[in-house]
């Protein structure tokens, strides 16, 4: 993957709104909170002295641990470190973007639809900030995944995204930093 200020970067971090999105990506450039887990080589991002670093970890409830697995490493270009039927992390440059967990009534304090047809992911976005929105749109177009957004310029965030659903029905978004 390309750099962002030279640097190859990849940002992940889970926000229910916009204004999350807009850390993540301040985080990117620089800022001293870390709202997400940074993955850039290049870039220090060790806190200033007297502020407490803190890192988000994104598990995600699924119906099949090696489905979804196969499915984000085809979209972001990633690799997994576990290969387990149960639990599962999908990595990039040794940082993990995601773990995966199978779905198992109550574990980690999840509170699961009673129905399983319920999509998993009611009411969350997980959000993908990335210097090549292009080639991650044409993977999940060659996965058959369901395009909710198509991509487009959001004034508000001033960047191009798009959105789909993983196979667990969980929102995708996916933005150019």
């Amino acid at each position: 993957m390309g750099g962002h200020n030279g640097r190859e970067c990849i940002v992940v971090d889970m926000v229910v709104n916009m204004v999350g999105a807009h850390i993540a990506l301040s985080t990117a450039r620089g800022a001293t909170l870390l709202p997400g887990r940074i993955g850039c080589r290049g870039l220090d991002t060790s806190p200033p002295q007297g502020v407490h670093a803190m890192e988000t970890q994104i598990m995600l409830v699924t119906r099949s641990v090696p489905q979804a697995a196969s499915w984000y490493c085809r979209l972001l270009d990633a690799e997994t470190d576990h290969d387990g039927e149960d639990f599962n992390r999908v990595m990039k440059d040794g940082e993990v973007l995601l773990m995966l967990h199978q779905w198992q009534d109550g574990e980690h304090g999840a509170r699961l639809p009673a129905d399983r047809a319920t999509p998993l992911g009611d009411g969350v976005i997980i959000w993908f900030l990335t210097d090549d929105l292009e080639t991650i749109y044409r993977r999940a177009r060659d996965l058959g995944a369901e395009i909710v957004a198509e991509p487009h310029h959001n004034p508000r965030a001033r960047w191009r995204e798009f959105s789909l659903r993983d196979p667990d029905g969980y929102t995708v978004s996916v933005a150019r930093m």
